[in-house]
């Protein structure tokens, strides 16, 4: 039994207010029904509807299929946007390539408001719990394809995620519908292939209800993962400063528990998360590491380390560039360089102006072994000005140094130096380091 137009009408709305709808068609079956059903239901919605496509140019008949969706919507009299990814496929390329070239496009020609509707169903949502949970995912993992997320200025919908593929498949039946078959699909090397057409089969084969029980265990596991991570939001207030972490409050939590505030600060640092393998080594090396070495954990999205107690998140990097070359400036403006910017600002305890040439300072990068006179104090190394302010070492060696001539004027947010600071009654330049 296919499912009525006027459902899945009512499904769209449930997902909440909206500028715009837009479907998203690939041509394929299941789009072919969302946007079929939305153009014969479309009195029903509040706001316009129309289609993206995107051009992947992955397969020879890439092109013709980008007709073929624009003959479907001219037929249904629905607008249709065709995006075409600007470059060719690398060697190897594969969905995600394609997945990620597909929202990066379609996020940047969503308007304020517009809620871009995919057309992922129930036994997609099985397919997904089943290869998460084979990959050994958490309740975050487990919580499979969510049902609406942000993108760009909008959000994406998914009103069929508890519509079987039968009902859908009926429905293109019933109405004669057209479509696109990738042959991608078919390639049994790609798991979520065989996942679909071998193992999801003889799952249903013997328990008919296989799919909505797998999608049922994903929404549970999307209700924990939400409880969850607000109980680990709790838990990680009062535990920073900054963007640092304080290692030794965390230590102080079970094991569980600094796994979830580990995951929470890195999410909340909008960087790639571990996987669950990773996030238990890095909290063994954190946790347990010895502090006199400084301790750095390295994954695909960033870098972790610990000093003096602390917890900071670096670029997946693990060697930074240092810029060499030193760099010629009127401190009138900010100074971005490779690594941070240079920020100015007027203020007490700054640098005169009147004390810099008028051709400007010269900013170089530190090179180890110089020092510096601070206003008030006796000469010291300025490794030892790092040290006393608490600045880890892997920020050291790109920490820019304001000179004139052959003299340190200051060191940006640890001190003015001896003949270089503003009087007291007058505002100096105060300079100050925002590494990246």
């Amino acid at each position: 039994m296919d499912i009525p137009a006027g459902d899945i009408a009512d499904r769209v709305i449930s997902l909440g207010p909206a500028s715009a709808y837009r479907v998203a068609f690939s041509g394929g079956p299941d789009s072919h029904v969302l946007l079929h059903a939305l153009a014969r239901a479309r009195h029903a919605l509040s706001a316009p509807l129309s289609a993206i496509h995107v051009n992947h140019r992955m397969h020879a008949d890439a092109d013709a299929w980008e007709t073929h969706c624009q003959a479907v919507c001219q037929a249904l009299r629905i607008p249709l946007t065709s995006l075409r990814v600007p470059e060719p496929p690398p060697p190897g390329a594969g969905e995600t390539w394609a997945r990620d070239w597909r929202y990066r496009l379609i996020a940047e020609v969503l308007a304020d408001g517009e809620c871009l509707l995919t057309a992922h169903h129930q036994d997609d949502q099985a397919e997904t719990v089943l290869l998460r949970m084979l990959r050994g995912s958490g309740v975050d993992g487990l919580a499979g394809i969510p049902r609406t997320r942000a993108l760009g200025r909008g959000w994406i919908g998914r009103p069929l995620l508890e519509v079987p593929r039968g009902q859908l498949t009926a429905y293109a039946r019933d109405h004669g519908l057209y479509s696109i078959d990738d042959p991608a699909n078919q390639d049994w090397r790609a798991d979520r292939n065989r996942i679909r057409h071998d193992v999801l089969p003889r799952l249903l084969a013997r328990w008919p209800g296989a799919a909505g029980t797998i999608a049922r265990t994903g929404l549970l596991a999307g209700e924990a993962s939400a409880s969850l991570g607000r109980y680990a939001a709790m838990l990680l207030e009062g535990m920073t400063s900054g963007d640092r972490l304080d290692g030794e409050a965390l230590s102080r939590l079970p094991d569980a528990e600094q796994r979830l505030v580990l995951r929470q600060w890195l999410q909340q640092q909008g960087v790639v998360l571990p996987d669950a393998r990773q996030l238990e080594a890095a909290r063994r090396m954190l946790m347990h590491g010895r502090d006199d070495r400084m301790p750095v954990f390295h994954w695909p999205g960033g870098t972790v380390r610990r000093y003096r107690g602390w917890l900071s998140l670096g670029s997946a990097d693990p060697d930074p560039v240092t810029a060499s070359e030193p760099v010629q400036w009127l401190p009138e403006t900010d100074l971005r360089l490779d690594h941070g910017w240079l920020r100015v600002t007027r203020g007490r305890d700054g640098v005169a102006a009147e004390r810099l040439p008028a051709t400007g300072v010269t900013v170089v990068p530190r090179q180890g072994g110089e020092r510096c006179r601070p206003v008030g104090r006796p000469t010291r190394p300025v490794k030892k000005l790092f040290q006393e302010a608490g600045v880890p070492p892997w920020q050291r060696r790109s920490w820019p140094l304001v000179m004139v001539g052959d003299v340190i004027a200051a060191v940006p947010g640890l001190c003015v130096c001896e003949g270089f600071q503003a009087s007291p009654q007058h505002r100096g330049l105060c300079f100050h380091w925002d590494p990246d």
